[in-house]
């Protein structure tokens, strides 16, 4: 559990403590960076004296978003390549992008299918 539950007041309000409202905002910018509440969970309970176990997670975070970044460069370029084909494809039979879309073995569908199964691998 990332925060325990605070006190709830008798008028119905919750009284967060300084110290579980620090813990939010670490979570938040933590989140920010990409890291996933496990990923949270694992830095918060290293705590500040475990400073050598922190750095295989930033290295693990950096790959993942390394892997990210190639992948939303594949599909951009995908992307650009179906629509240049529309841009010069119009004598009015089907549209090359729509045409691509629509078959399981497309570059596009397969890039998707490489993303899926590599992000499958790194999120928790």
């Amino acid at each position: 559990m990332l925060i325990t539950e605070p006190e709830k007041l008798s008028y119905g309000f919750w009284h967060y403590p300084a110290e579980t409202i620090a813990r939010v905002q670490f979570i938040k910018r933590a989140q920010r960076l990409g890291f996933t509440l496990r990923q949270i969970s694992e830095l918060l309970a290293l705590g500040d004296g475990h400073c050598e176990d922190v750095p295989t997670l930033a290295t693990q975070k950096c790959a993942d978003i390394d892997a990210q970044m190639a992948d939303l460069v594949a599909m951009k370029s995908a992307l650009e390549r179906l629509r240049n084909s529309c841009e010069s494809h119009r004598n009015g039979t089907a549209c090359p992008m729509v045409e691509s879309l629509s078959h399981p073995h497309s570059p596009v569908q397969q890039q998707g299918n490489r993303r899926i199964s590599s992000r499958s691998n790194t999120q928790g």
